[in-house]
């Protein structure tokens, strides 16, 4: 197993941010040890995935959409923070997404 940064980009978010119901955005970075490219990414988009279970209010019918941005080998594991990196989460449409803000959703 290899450590792989990974920078995920999710769209279409139907989540509750300071009491608004509204689509968003986020970007997040997560830290993953896989075999590949392709298994680092699918380990980081499960990650984001479980994190946001219970926040994420989609229907079936609209489910949000993440990527995984980029994908990057790392030299070491040494290199992981300690800590989960946070989400930067940004009104999707109808806003300026110039301008995202932080949202303190569990992680």
């Amino acid at each position: 197993m290899y450590p792989w940064r990974v920078f995920v980009k999710g769209r279409n978010l139907l989540i509750d941010v300071d009491d608004e119901v509204g689509k968003r955005g986020l970007f997040t970075t997560r830290y993953v040890e896989a075999e590949g490219e392709a298994e680092a990414a699918e380990a980081a988009l499960a990650q984001v995935r479980s994190d946001l279970e219970g926040v994420i209010l989609n229907e079936d019918f609209d489910p949000p959409v993440f990527s995984a941005a980029e994908v990057e080998a790392m030299e070491s594991r040494d290199d992981f923070p300690a800590e989960t990196p946070g989400l930067a989460v940004f009104p999707e449409s109808g806003e300026d997404p110039s301008e995202p803000f932080v949202s303190e959703l569990p992680v």
